[in-house]
């Protein structure tokens, strides 16, 4: 069939893996796609010339990673690679690698895409192959038991392990410029970085939907941006959550501290945010280079906040003040600070439009403010 340039192969048996499929380059001239599930893989379908994409869903190389794609590396075409769960009848695979060489250079992938439930599974991956080029690259992690429950870190230990450098295995880690951290309820937390030119997506699901440590779960993850992204030009920090989530001072303060070069900080959905303005003021005041801690700082954008009848409302903007008027006296005058809150009645949008609001235009230079 020399016409054919998309296979689609699914075993539907959920008790076994299939064997003996033949895909070779000789009948099948044309083939450009592959997608393959539960099945064992072919050795031939590394001699596709033509191949630029290939998903393997529970699909085991019985020939090993090496071999298969130093092979379709010098024989295909192949940019895009998608795995979902391969590898986890291979015992060997099951098994956390000891990195004892180098890994596989694939610089013409454009397109990495990887979910497993098998955190050895991830970690053999990431060793053996890596996409120095690649400008799309997404990799799922799934909590399915105790074992799998991270510690101060949840990215970094879950999907991108030692002893090797994240950077060394993703490249692109070193060139983000914008971060954005997802928290969806109990779905997946989600990790973004991208620059102009590459996209990273990396994925914690909670299978059990209990087994991670919620209430902790903001502090973690931005230690987790810290660790990954403070040596990149990052000039963008977004989080968005569904949930009032906190992270300690001294957390908030590491994190202003080690992005030098951030210019947007947008916070959505956390409700209490006094412990981000006074890491804020620490990392000003604390600062042990010439210039002030994020010295580029220019927007602060927070929205879905929260005021209850019973806060003070002193004590809530008295952070704020301090933080603002600390910088703006130092000579790094934030530009805008864009704040959507929602509050219990008209007396309170009325006391912050007439005290507060226009107590943050002296350090301010455009404060929006929409009430709901």
């Amino acid at each position: 069939m020399p016409a054919l340039e998309g296979v689609a192969v699914n075993n539907t048996s959920v008790d076994r893996l299939c064997t003996g499929l033949r895909l070779s380059g000789s009948h099948l001239p044309g083939l450009t796609s592959v997608s393959l599930s539960d099945f064992v893989v072919p050795e031939d379908l590394a001699l596709c010339k033509k191949l630029k994409q290939i998903e393997l869903r529970n699909a085991p190389l019985p020939m090993g990673l090496r071999k298969f794609f130093s092979t379709m590396q010098s024989k295909t075409c192949l940019q895009e690679i998608s795995f979902s769960d391969s590898f986890k009848e291979v015992p060997a695979m099951m098994q956390f690698p000891v990195p004892t060489s180098p890994p596989l250079e694939l610089p013409h992938i454009r397109k990495l895409y990887l979910q497993s439930g098998a955190r050895p599974v991830i970690q053999q991956i990431l060793y053996a192959l890596r996409a120095p080029n690649a400008t799309d690259i997404s990799i799922t992690g799934i909590v399915r038991g105790q074992q799998d429950v991270p510690g101060n870190h949840l990215f970094v230990p879950r999907l991108l392990p030692g002893p090797r450098h994240p950077h060394d295995l993703i490249p692109s880690l070193a060139t983000a410029t914008s971060v954005v951290l997802k928290f969806e309820g109990h779905g997946p937390v989600v990790l973004e970085a991208s620059d102009s030119k590459q996209r990273i997506h990396l994925a914690v699901i909670d299978d059990s939907n209990w087994l991670l440590d919620y209430r902790s779960l903001l502090h973690i993850c931005l230690c987790d941006v810290i660790s990954l992204f403070s040596t990149a030009p990052v000039t963008s920090i977004a989080v968005y959550s569904q949930y009032e989530y906190t992270a300690r001072s001294d957390v908030w303060r590491l994190l202003f501290a080690s992005f030098p070069q951030l210019v947007t900080l947008t916070l959505t959905g956390l409700s209490a945010y006094a412990d981000m303005w006074d890491g804020l003021m620490e990392a000003s005041t604390t600062s042990t280079t010439p210039e002030m801690s994020c010295h580029g700082l220019k927007t602060i954008e927070l929205d879905n906040v929260r005021f209850r009848s019973t806060d003070n409302y002193d004590c809530v903007f008295r952070p704020i003040f301090g933080a603002l008027r600390y910088r703006a006296l130092k000579g790094c005058r934030l530009d805008t600070l864009r704040m959507r809150i929602k509050l219990e009645g008209p007396e309170d949008d009325l006391a912050l439009r007439r005290t507060y609001f226009p107590a943050l235009a002296v350090s301010v230079t455009n404060v929006v403010y929409y009430s709901y």
